[in-house]
């Protein structure tokens, strides 16, 4: 029976978890929509672990992914949120 309990109670904590991650990810999708139509700069890590720092216009948040165009590449890029590590305003001088 104790077994059991601890299966349980291991769901109940990892269930939490997940959704307490939602949330913190439902913030930071809000939190970027804050930035469409503006030029940030950001680090972003991919699904293959490479670390790339672009300046881009933010077109869009949704769903977990920022549309934005690159400026380096000269194209429209998508990015996971959850790559993104940093993201600041790029203000131009003048």
């Amino acid at each position: 029976m104790k077994r059991l309990a601890k299966l349980k109670i291991s769901h109940l904590l990892s269930e939490r978890l997940f959704l307490y991650n939602e949330n913190i990810h439902s913030c930071e999708v809000i939190a970027m929509q804050e930035y469409i139509g503006k030029l940030v700069q950001l680090i972003y890590v991919d699904r293959k672990q490479q670390v790339s720092i672009r300046d881009v216009r933010v077109l869009a948040v949704k769903d977990g992914k920022l549309k934005a165009y690159c400026l380096a590449s000269k194209a429209p890029r998508i990015f996971h949120v959850d790559g993104i590590v940093d993201m600041e305003l790029i203000r131009r001088a003048g």
